[in-house]
């Protein structure tokens, strides 16, 4: 059995969102929706960790990369 992770998110993206046509946006949460809560660091073809990078945000290392379309959401993964 899985453990499902909750998902946050930042305010600051929240604005970030808002400004992304509804469309996309929709794309966008239906896959942060579908794929973050059960599995998140399970690398697929739409998901990989980016060892190097480093984000503008206090984040539990590594940074995941989560591509929707032209899109990227990136996130880290925190056990607690």
């Amino acid at each position: 059995m899985c453990m499902a992770y909750q998902v946050r998110i930042a305010l600051d993206v929240r604005q970030d969102l808002r400004d992304i046509p509804a469309h996309y946006r929709a794309r966008i949460l239906d896959a942060i929706e579908n794929q973050l809560p059960e599995q998140p660091t399970i690398v697929t073809k739409n998901r990989k960790p980016l060892h190097s990078l480093v984000p503008p945000w206090d984040a539990n290392p590594p940074v995941w990369e989560l591509r929707v379309g032209d899109y990227r959401v990136f996130y880290d993964v925190s056990e607690e």
